[in-house]
């Protein structure tokens, strides 16, 4: 069904560059009704393979439409790379756009298999929007590199294991990219030490 918030929780304006709300739910309660789910946990228990699911983290995203003096492209990257005190390599993400997103709108972009490749959680970046640079730095393992856009429609959603490389490019739209990304954490999920 779809996904209805009120407009207050949707980010407005003008402004040109990305915006990311960490811990939106903790301020909105129908951000915090979609967090907290039931049927998401129930598909997020079942992918992980484990009969506990925990909210980890949630971001309320933004991405305006393009603009060629400030790229708005969210970087490959892993979200493990920024989970570095989690001993779990099955968490995973549910990233959910509040419209329908495509790749004229810089929908979500997945990396085909590369969750089971060599170790990416290092050289890759959300906040750089050099596509193409990311890229280079990717620890294949030798295989091949297949992007694969995430197309969704109003209230469906994508899940993505932590391991996978994921980023988005431009939205090309004249309207802006709004979505919540519900990171979720396994039962047997722990806190470690990890110096950064």
């Amino acid at each position: 069904c779809p996904i209805a918030l009120p407009e207050a929780v949707l980010p407005t304006g003008t402004y040109n560059g990305l915006r990311k709300h960490d811990y939106a739910s903790f301020q909105c309660r129908a951000l915090a009704k979609l967090t907290r789910s039931e049927l998401l946990g129930a598909v997020a228990a079942r992918l992980a393979g484990t009969s506990e699911i925990r909210l980890w983290h949630d971001q309320l995203l933004y991405k305006p439409p393009a603009d060629p003096a400030k790229p708005t492209n969210v970087g490959w990257h892993t979200d493990r790379g920024y989970w570095k005190t989690c001993t779990s390599p099955k968490m995973l993400t549910a990233w959910i756009p509040f419209h329908d997103c495509d790749e004229q709108m810089g929908t979500i972009c997945m990396i085909d298999g590369s969750h089971t490749w060599p170790d990416n959680t290092q050289a890759l970046d959300f906040f750089s929007s050099d596509l193409e640079g990311l890229e280079k730095r990717f620890d294949t393992g030798g295989n091949p590199v297949v992007k694969v856009p995430v197309n969704l429609k109003l209230g469906e959603v994508s899940f993505h294991n932590c391991l996978t490389i994921h980023g988005s490019g431009p939205n090309h739209r004249d309207v802006p990219r709004r979505s919540i990304a519900v990171h979720l954490q396994d039962e047997s999920n722990r806190w470690q030490e990890y110096n950064f």
